[in-house]
């Protein structure tokens, strides 16, 4: 198993992209990724934690949880100013569920692992300002009270491969999903690309996709789904390569001409004609 992953760690050393697509970002060539797939494909791995999957809430162990009485207040809604970045580097997960201690994970500039914020009673994301790292993925799901994202505003790499983590490069997805007050997305601005999928669905009050200034890249999937509300995306004007599926569709505001406006500019991708279905038809 080791021999296999040590092959799998080569075959996937990263390669700079030289067009203006990335603008410099490293990721694995297409080429690696095949030859890497070709060379683990008699193993399987079984993997039953739930967790990997940012878009699907885990049941409880002990059944039920306890539902969220309404929005935190004061310091705990998160909306407080940006903390001192002091921390450095947390080891490990950030799982952010339910009530959450804000002070507990304020000031990190870095993570290892999966940023998880779901189900939680936060207002602001402020108190997250210092991240500019996240190791695997980062997901912001189902948060009912969530009114304020730009806390993730200095992010700049999703998905960061690491000497003792080589299979890194398959994790990197963003997801903004299923949260219910949220009305704009004006964040990311640091951040070039995801090494995975973007993924913003089902927000029901959300209007427009904004920020995202640097974000060139999507090396799989772009899902943009099922935000009856959402009639702008200027950020993702400089989107250049889409490297998986095109999804952009049932956002019954959006219109196709805008649609078609990123689509066209892509420089790379994507992997099949895009799907834009039940769109504004403007």
């Amino acid at each position: 198993m080791e021999a296999t992953l040590s092959r799998f760690a080569k075959l996937l050393k990263p390669t700079k992209l030289h067009s203006s697509v990335g603008r410099g970002w490293w990721l694995p060539s297409l080429g690696a990724i095949a030859l890497a797939v070709s060379a683990c494909q008699p193993a399987a791995v079984v993997d039953d934690d739930d967790d990997d999957d940012p878009d699907s809430p885990a049941e409880s162990e002990e059944g039920d949880s306890s539902p969220l009485d309404g929005p935190a207040t004061g310091d705990a809604s998160g909306c407080a100013a940006a903390p001192s970045c002091d921390r450095g580097p947390y080891s490990g997960h950030m799982i952010l569920e339910g009530p959450v201690d804000v002070a507990e994970w304020a000031g990190y500039t870095s993570l290892t692992g999966e940023l998880r914020i779901r189900e939680t009673n936060l207002v602001c994301l402020n108190f997250l300002a210092c991240l500019e790292t996240v190791g695997t993925d980062l997901s912001v799901y189902g948060n009912p009270y969530l009114e304020d994202i730009s806390g993730l505003n200095s992010i700049q790499d999703i998905g960061v491969a690491t000497a003792d983590r080589p299979l890194a490069d398959w994790k990197g997805t963003l997801s903004v999903s299923e949260n219910a007050a949220l009305v704009r997305i004006d964040s990311f601005d640091s951040l070039i690309g995801v090494r995975q999928s973007l993924i913003i669905q089902r927000n029901d009050r959300l209007e427009e996709i904004a920020g995202f200034g640097a974000f060139t890249i999507v090396q799989q999937d772009l899902t943009i789904r099922e935000n009856p509300n959402l009639a702008a995306i200027p950020g993702l004007s400089g989107l250049r390569a889409v490297r998986g599926a095109f999804n952009v569709a049932q956002n019954p505001n959006l219109c196709i001409q805008t649609i078609n406006q990123v689509a066209s500019s892509l420089e790379e991708g994507p992997s099949s004609n895009p799907a834009t279905t039940a769109n504004k038809d403007c």
